[in-house]
């Protein structure tokens, strides 16, 4: 069996602490000597923007069968570099890399989910839009033929749409999370099944992860927003609609007469503004 590290950068998240176990592995907020270890030092003159966002990220060490790992020789450590795609799991699947895309559906998708539901306001990107990286261990590495050679890596570097830029920009470090709020996260992740049986959840949560493009406007996310809680509260409904939205939440969330008439304003608000945008008015 095949000893691998995988180390996932998930966006505009912080901690409060340098780890804690989460959704099946951990969230690491990963000094810059160790990222600058797996990059092999192609950052090395980007540690101050580095270390203003305190990136973390989810990690999982695993042993698997990989028929394109073998002992390591006297070849100099190397990184494979790849840009994913539309076609990533395809590109990835090609290399013998197919542990990667189980690694993002078993374990990254849950986690991001879990702390989308648990920290809605973050709107956290998907971590497949940042970087990962795969480190062979126990001895052994990658092998992959490029032409006639065959060449040994140490590290697989995945970078996706974003890339870097997510490691380098504070702005998207914002969103710090208490213990609590990793609890709450976690226990989450071991229900989406049970949250995604039902169909307007399931909507709402559609509505909810398309809120994560950094390109979307305020304006944006809070339509998605709306349209994510008008599926959870207005399944059932067909007129009055920014009434009943306005009634049905400010009674789940106010804790007083005068609370719930202030959140009845906000919602009835956001209602006229969700209306208005996807009627183009």
């Amino acid at each position: 069996m095949s000893e691998l590290a995988f180390f996932t950068h998930v966006p505009a998240l912080r901690i409060d602490r340098e780890r804690v176990d989460f959704a099946g592995g951990m969230l690491w907020q990963m000094p810059f000597s160790d990222y600058d270890e797996l990059s092999l030092g192609a950052f090395s003159d980007h540690q101050e923007a580095y270390e203003k966002t305190q990136p973390v990220f989810y990690c999982l060490e695993t042993a698997t069968s990989m028929p394109c790992m073998a002992p390591a020789t006297d070849q100099p450590v190397a990184s494979l570099d790849l840009k994913l795609g539309v076609a990533g799991d395809a590109l990835l699947n090609g290399l013998g890399l197919d542990i990667v895309p189980i690694f993002f559906r078993n374990y990254v998708t849950p986690a991001w989910l879990g702390l989308t539901l648990a920290l809605p306001a973050a709107a956290i990107p998907r971590p497949e839009s940042s970087v990962t990286f795969v480190l062979a261990q126990g001895g052994e590495v990658f092998l992959q033929t490029m032409g006639s050679e065959q060449h040994e890596f140490q590290v697989v570097h995945l970078q996706g749409e974003i890339d870097q830029e997510y490691l380098f920009n504070p702005q998207f470090g914002a969103t710090a999370c208490t213990e609590a709020d990793l609890a709450y996260a976690d226990a989450l992740t071991t229900q989406l099944g049970k949250i995604i049986a039902n169909p307007d959840v399931a909507q709402a949560l559609r509505m909810l992860t398309g809120c994560e493009s950094p390109s979307l406007s305020i304006v944006d996310r809070a339509l998605l927003s709306s349209i994510a809680m008008e599926a959870l509260v207005l399944p059932d409904v067909q007129s009055g609609l920014a009434r009943t939205f306005a009634e049905r939440i400010s009674n789940l969330l106010g804790t007083d007469d005068d609370h719930r008439g202030t959140i009845k304003r906000y919602l009835k608000k956001l209602y006229d503004l969700r209306s208005d945008t996807v009627h183009g008015r």
